[in-house]
């Protein structure tokens, strides 16, 4: 009997179903969120339209369609995610990070965590040519940008979390302190063991570490646009490598650490220009 009762079906649920749910839109995001998160979620809401905004012109190509952004409070993890399949997508915890921790230095942590996530948007959801044809046939299965290493997608995030705020990563204590300490002690980890994770300390946070001062100093020696085009040049790769020859034309001249229309003003950004309704399916 006990046998036959595992066979039987059972409903498949993921998180918690007695949730209520809401979305948010706007002119290039929805986002979806439980009730209870109302004012955290249309002051995200607001703050994803304004990364928009002001970091779309650090890249040649925007994303491909409206990206679905997702607002939790499951924990009290400060972290998030995003995604170019199989469509653009991101997750947000609604959790402000712990002041004892390397995300400690923030301005603004929410909207540090919005441009952070959206950076990844913006890097990874590029595609033209051969991989662009394969996604309009079969859906969102290729995004050449994800073939970068690690360090360079969040090292590039975590550089423009930084130069477009008061604050960020890079102008982080904690982590030059790290990083000097390394240096004093000749102990300097190489590319292989950025590109991959170190068995040692600081682990994976070598790419957030090590890639975003790497990334800043490529953006100030070479031109903020330098990025926009590596990644431009790997949005049409079906083999990775094929880029690097592509991505060597003479550097910009390098310009001061600011936007490229200059430092952004903090605007509380459009509305969201809907109300609340529940997720379509």
């Amino acid at each position: 009997m006990l046998l036959l009762l595992t066979l039987l079906p059972w409903p498949a649920r993921a998180g918690d179903a007695t949730l209520d749910w809401r979305t948010i839109d706007t002119p290039n995001f929805q986002l979806h969120y439980p009730v209870g998160l109302d004012a955290v979620a249309y002051r995200a809401a607001r703050l994803c339209e304004e990364a928009h905004r002001v970091l779309s012109p650090y890249f040649a190509r925007r994303a491909t369609q409206r990206v679905q952004v997702v607002l939790t409070d499951f924990g009290d993890s400060a972290n998030g995610s995003a995604s170019a399949l199989p469509y653009p997508h991101i997750n947000l915890f609604a959790a402000p990070p712990k002041l004892d921790g390397n995300l400690n230095d923030y301005d603004d942590w929410l909207r540090l965590l919005v441009f952070h996530e959206y950076v990844h948007i913006l890097q990874l959801d590029q595609t033209r040519g051969l991989p662009a044809l394969i996604n309009a046939l079969f859906g969102g299965i290729i995004a050449p940008n994800q073939n970068l290493p690690s360090f360079t997608l969040e090292g590039g995030a975590v550089w423009l979390e930084s130069a477009t705020s008061a604050r960020g990563r890079i102008h982080s204590a904690i982590f030059r302190g790290f990083l000097r300490v390394h240096a004093l002690a000749g102990a300097l980890y190489d590319i292989d063991a950025i590109t991959h994770v170190p068995l040692t300390w600081p682990g994976a946070n070598v790419w957030y570490m090590y890639g975003g001062h790497f990334i800043d100093w490529i953006a100030r020696t070479r031109g903020e646009q330098v990025m926009g085009r590596v990644h431009d040049a790997m949005a049409d790769d079906v083999i990775p490598s094929r880029s690097t020859a592509r991505c060597s034309r003479p550097p910009a001249r390098p310009s001061p650490r600011s936007t490229p229309s200059g430092r952004p003003r903090r605007s509380p950004g459009p509305r969201p220009s809907a109300t609340p309704s529940r997720p379509r399916a």
